[in-house]
């Protein structure tokens, strides 16, 4: 049952509408003629003052409000902090007991006061299971956690926060949440003053590191609650022991930074991980130690330089590259037979062609060595035939075509996406870049059309021919296809931009230099596989979400949309299996959150047509949260700040017991409503009608009329069509 109803029209309107009524009926009814029964004159007053009531309020088109009200307890979310600071022990039990035991005590002191929700998160909200006293490791994503749950049905009257406030994953709290929108009451874990601490706070290294060649780890080491001390460090490659040094902490809370040499001796991946000994007093050490992973490449990489019919620009490129120590180049011409040393896929990590050869040309000079999966840098001046256009497609999917065999002299302009490019990127500035290549002498080239597919990148390209039309035709071409680098540069003469130049102090070894970037690029992938699977992060740590990748591609290397891929993994926190969603041409996605440091296997299956297309598989190390231990003592200031903002309050983890004094925990209020328009109901509109009916029936039975209308309605003939007499029928009858 409704608790009340209320109308949009003013009460006085319905009095007013209603008093009228009344007035007008018992003016009509005072008195009849002939006289009737006073119930009888009544009734029929009672009857016309309705509906003239109703028909009046009809015009001020009502609509009736019904209101229902009932008491429902308030929605009271308990978040408890499950992260991998939680095992830290501060006195007599770990931070994850004690919020166990918070939230315990919580729900009992309210019981069934308000409807207390325990959740646990860490970087995502978790199951909460109060018997599980073992933290996730995992990171800590307060902000998250706080967005979910201001989202959650129904709406929640107030949070409850357990934490030590230091968040390692995701935004700030302070700016991720709609401050207001929620009281947030904090309780916070952990010591509130500086403890010994020692933290090895980052170790950084260049990203690619040459075997046998000196390279440097930098570590940054910060100690807290402590000053004027010496730190042991090791240096660990793979468990064993590469690099010790002492250094000494001055001052508590700065940072301190030193280095450690390091000269891999094969290529590979390899770990390096730096300890810092622990000191007196310190209780955490799980920050003590920092992991870090870097991609070593050979020492020399092997360049297999084929041509046909060797030119100018054969002899440049020999020459620019030979002066680089870290490559190998293996040169092969044709002069009436095959000159060079004899090629294997083990000593060739790229590949230089000189203009594309006839097949059996290429076959000679490759003699039998199967590089097809090497990266290739083509030089094209002319148009390919057929047989020479299927070798190129197979690296970049590009058809130029010349014009009657003219060849005209261009100067060449970098692009948008060549500035972009790291390895044409080698001078100061960008208005340095632009001023190379506008200095740059003017190569030959030949072509008038030049039709590419998408994902082919331009990075350099024609300016002004010498007729003065603005040609804008690619010069210097790049991209990846099923996983293989390969780069085109169409022309000839590209030998005038290093030794016309020489003079220009800023620019003497420029082309020299991006020569040598660009054949380091080439050499920076992997096989070509139907399948390619990669990660988005260099160094993954645990608690954060990885991104998996897989490119696929058909048995012709044309990337497949319609695949079935999925994921399998397998590490130290078990093995499953994820769905990939196809994000754009021939690219897959999924993402997980590992849990725990350690070794993951991932292997990308896929499927085309219930067929299977092929599949790859990596190993990924898993570096410890050391985000999670850099900060251990409670964030107070975060905390309290949180809780002010949302209009909360702040707790010590010993004054949780305050917390119930601050806490609304009253049943609430809820009204629902529901409003009906009465002004356009058929129903309405048939009662008015039967009102007006009924009335009409009772004075025709009774052949009555008010008197105040009798000397006003006069009698009138009426023609019967049904008789031929003429008798009269009172008009006013009808009154």
């Amino acid at each position: 049952m409704p608790t009340f109803f209320q109308t949009n029209i003013p009460f006085f309107l319905v009095l007013l509408a209603g008093i009228f009524g009344a007035l007008f009926a018992f003016f009509l009814y005072r008195r009849t003629v002939p006289p009737v029964r006073k119930k009888m004159a009544l009734f029929l007053a009672v009857l016309r003052g309705i509906y003239i009531t109703a028909v009046i309020l009809l015009l001020f088109k009502p609509e009736l409000t019904l209101v229902w009200r009932q008491h429902e307890s308030r929605h009271i979310p308990v978040l408890v902090d499950r992260s991998g600071s939680m095992n830290l022990r501060d006195n007599d039990m770990t931070r994850e007991e004690r919020a166990l035991n918070i939230a315990g005590e919580i729900s009992d002191r309210i019981g069934n006061a308000a409807d207390i929700h325990p959740i646990g998160f860490d970087t995502d909200t978790l199951a909460f299971d109060p018997d599980v006293t073992d933290s996730t490791n995992a990171g800590t994503d307060i902000a998250r956690a706080l967005l979910l749950t201001e989202k959650m049905k129904p709406a929640p009257d107030a949070i409850i926060l357990i934490s030590d406030g230091n968040y390692s994953v995701g935004n700030n709290p302070l700016f991720s949440t709609t401050a207001g929108r929620v009281p947030v009451y904090t309780i916070g874990l952990g010591d509130t003053v500086s403890s010994v601490d020692l933290i090895v706070t980052d170790l950084q290294s260049p990203k690619i590191v040459y075997q046998n060649k000196v390279s440097e780890i930098r570590a940054n080491i910060m100690a807290t609650g402590i000053d004027s001390v010496n730190v042991n460090l090791e240096l660990r490659q793979e468990g064993k022991v590469v690099g010790k040094k002492v250094i000494f902490i001055r001052q508590a809370e700065e940072e301190y930074s030193t280095g450690f040499d390091i000269a891999p001796p094969a290529p590979g991946r390899y770990t390096y991980e730096l300890y810092a000994e622990q000191l007196p007093q310190e209780k955490n050490k799980r920050n003590n130690h920092r992991k870090i992973r870097l991609q070593v490449l050979k020492e020399k990489l092997g360049v297999a330089l084929l041509t046909a019919s060797p030119d100018n620009d054969y002899k440049f490129i020999k020459l620019l590259l030979e002066q680089n120590d870290d490559l190998k180049v293996q040169p092969v011409m044709m002069l009436g037979r095959r000159i060079g040393p004899r090629l294997t896929a083990d000593s060739v990590d790229v590949v230089v062609w000189n203009k594309i050869p006839g097949e059996q040309i290429r076959n000679t000079l490759v003699d039998g060595a199967d590089l097809s999966g090497a990266p290739v840098l083509l030089i094209v001046s002319e148009t390919p035939g057929s047989r020479e256009q299927d070798f190129l497609n197979n690296h970049l999917k590009v058809t130029p075509v010349m014009y009657s065999g003219h060849t005209f002299q261009t100067q060449v302009r970098i692009t948008e996406d060549g500035l972009k490019f790291s390895p044409l990127n080698v001078l100061d500035s960008r208005a340095a870049a632009l001023r190379f290549w506008q200095s740059a002498p003017p190569i030959d080239y030949p072509f008038i059309k030049v039709s590419l597919e998408a994902g082919v990148h331009v990075l350099l390209q024609t300016a002004k021919t010498s007729g003065g039309n603005d040609m804008g035709l690619p010069v210097l071409l790049a991209g990846t296809r099923a996983g293989r680098r390969s780069a085109l540069f169409l022309g000839s003469g590209f030998w005038r931009w290093h030794f016309l130049l020489t003079e220009n102090a800023d620019f003497k070894d420029t082309w020299k230099q991006m020569l040598h970037n660009l054949i380091r690029w080439l050499a920076g992938n992997r096989e070509a596989k139907n399948v390619q699977i990669s990660i988005d992060q260099e160094n993954p740590t645990a608690g954060k979400r990885l991104k998996l990748t897989a490119d696929v591609y058909d048995g012709s290397f044309e990337p497949v949309d319609t695949a079935i891929v999925r994921f399998q993994v397998s590490g130290p926190d078990g093995s499953f299996e994820l769905s990939a969603q196809n994000v754009s041409e021939g690219k897959y996605q999924s993402e997980f959150v590992p849990a725990n440091e350690g070794g993951y296997k991932i292997k990308s299956i896929a499927w085309l047509n219930d067929q299977l297309l092929g599949s790859d598989s990596m190993r990924v190390e898993i570096m410890p949260v050391n985000q999670e231990f850099i900060h251990t003592n409670q964030n107070t200031d975060l905390l309290r700040k949180l809780a002010q903002i949302s209009g909360g309050y702040y707790f010590q983890a010993d004054q949780a017991d305050s917390l119930y004094s601050r806490l609304d925990v009253t049943r609430r209020i809820i009204k629902y409503t529901e409003t009906y328009r009465i002004w356009d109901r058929l129903t309405i509109l048939l009662i008015i009608i039967a009102l007006l009916a009924l009335e009409w029936f009772l004075r025709r039975r009774l052949k009555i009329i008010p008197q105040a209308l009798s000397n006003v309605l006069p009698q009138v003939p009426y023609p019967d069509p049904w008789s031929s007499m003429q008798r009269a029928w009172p008009v006013r009858q009808f009154f």
